[in-house]
């Protein structure tokens, strides 16, 4: 479980760093955004937020793969192959 917990944190911190990146680029970028939207503002928050938070739950999720995968390797087999 602690290295499913360790790779699940690092991915979250990497998603959360990539999301808080994202929307402070949408957000500088909001006017261009604008022109290419139909029906909602460039810095509409509640869209903001929920991309954000669609975008973040697929980041971690994504690593829930590889972190069962890695939970499963024998750690002595890994220290072998180094």
């Amino acid at each position: 479980s602690n290295v499913v917990q360790l790779v699940l944190g690092r991915a979250a911190l990497a998603a959360g760093v990539g999301t808080a990146a994202g929307l402070a680029g949408a957000v500088a970028l909001r006017k261009v955004i604008a022109t290419q939207l139909i029906g909602v503002s460039g810095a509409d928050p509640l869209v903001l937020s929920a991309v954000a938070a669609v975008i973040f739950a697929v980041a971690v999720l994504a690593a829930w793969a590889p972190a069962q995968r890695a939970a499963r390797t024998d750690p002595a087999q890994v220290l072998r192959g180094e």
